[in-house]
């Protein structure tokens, strides 16, 4: 018998088993081939998804590769198992590796999941004025760690995500208009009549002031040396600081002219002498 009747003879004995293997392999690369394609068609539209939501660049490029990589892992070891390797062991070992890394990276793993907050429901956005725990400042860069935060003076702050999720953050800016509080001291010899017509003009001539939300000037209280008067107005955020320093240089001005004093503190010495000892 020739070496070609020997292999013939072995390939008719174990026909069964190679169809099986060829099935498996075939099997195994269909799977493989679908994996691929459905990490690329999903990769691209969470990509085009994330920047139609406008989120940030970085969590956009870490999230679509995090897919893409998640769908392929998956997609192999479905391979792996189409082709009769038990894959419980390889799904043990990345469980276990998963375990480990995510308890050495626990603080990371913190921020990181609190950058997905920030990023889906965007509590915060660049350029809002905001103020985390004391620290107050424009909104300059969301990364997937971490926040930046640049104050007025110019200082840079760098705060940790997951110190955003769990303090409690005031927004300035999330809002379109603002309202300013005032307080207002004339002296007691005042007419509180007058003082309000006068502050009622002045909010009245401001430009600024958005008139529909309505503005109020009304004696608030009556203290030790001066009587307070409160003024309330309502202005976009944008007009927020120069109309206060208009209205408040208007006031003073308006009350030099009408003779309505704002008082100062003040403070009375009182100098008494001794009597001298009596002289024995």
């Amino acid at each position: 018998m020739t070496d070609i009747d020997t292999l013939k003879t072995w390939l008719w004995s174990h026909e069964k088993l190679l169809v099986q293997y060829g099935m498996n392999i075939v099997s195994a690369l269909l799977v493989l081939g679908i994996g691929l394609w459905v990490a690329k068609a999903v990769t691209k539209y969470s990509h085009n998804l994330m920047t139609t939501k406008q989120l940030d660049p970085t969590a956009t490029s870490f999230f679509t590769m995090l897919i893409r990589y998640g769908i392929i892992v998956c997609a192999v070891i479905a391979a792996m198992g189409s082709l009769g390797v038990k894959t419980t062991p390889f799904i043990t070992l990345l469980g276990a590796s998963g375990l480990a890394v995510g308890l050495a990276l626990r603080n990371s793993l913190s921020n990181f999941a609190a950058g997905v907050i920030l990023a889906i429901f965007r509590p915060i956005r660049l350029g809002d004025s905001i103020d985390v725990g004391g620290k107050a400042g424009v909104v300059e860069n969301i990364t997937i760690f971490s926040t930046r935060l640049l104050q007025a003076d110019g200082i840079d702050h760098t705060i940790p995500n997951n110190t955003i999720i769990t303090s409690n953050v005031t927004n300035f800016t999330r809002q379109p208009q603002r309202r300013t509080e005032l307080i207002i001291s004339v002296s007691y010899e005042a007419d509180i009549d007058q003082v309000k017509a006068i502050l009622h003009d002045i909010l009245a001539a401001e430009g600024a002031i958005l008139t529909d939300k309505g503005v109020t000037v009304e004696l608030n209280e009556l203290s030790a040396s001066s009587m307070n008067f409160v003024v309330r107005y309502w202005t976009s955020l944008s007009d927020i600081a120069t109309t206060r320093w208009h209205v408040l240089e208007a006031v003073k001005k308006r009350f030099d002219a009408n003779g309505v004093v704002i008082p100062y503190q003040t403070m009375s010495l009182m100098i008494a002498s001794k009597d001298q000892p009596a002289a024995e």
